[in-house]
């Protein structure tokens, strides 16, 4: 199953995400506790991914779109954003999920110039 599919999957059957979370989280914390050096390492990384996601990664609504999705902010610069959208993507058209990444200049105040990267609208 790629990503993508992954990620819908989660989306469509949240209950059943969470208690495999759950689950998987408890067996990691067990192990680390017994000293399992790899548990423990990701025990620390995914306490810094909360930390991370809970100033950066937003859930939002597009209210004249029509749609909604996931904004990573700030990721890998300040100023960048990652998102994960449903919406649609031409006037009249049907909500597509696809992917917009822009990636800043490190440095570099925003406007014309300072993307690296800009893709708008990668479906899938």
């Amino acid at each position: 199953m790629d990503t993508a599919e992954s990620v819908a999957n989660a989306v469509e059957h949240p209950i059943d995400t969470a208690k495999i979370v759950i689950n998987g989280a408890i067996s990691t914390v067990k192990a680390a506790a017994n000293g399992d050096p790899k548990a423990f390492g990701q025990v620390v990384a995914t306490v810094a991914t909360v930390a991370y996601a809970a100033e950066n990664v937003k859930v939002r609504a597009y209210e004249n779109a029509g749609g909604g999705g996931i904004n990573i902010k700030n990721t890998p610069t300040e100023g960048s954003s990652i998102r994960l959208d449903v919406h649609a993507l031409e006037k009249g058209g049907s909500p597509r999920p696809h992917v917009d990444v822009t990636i800043k200049k490190p440095g570099v105040p925003s406007g014309p110039g300072s993307n690296l990267v800009n893709i708008k609208h990668w479906p899938w």
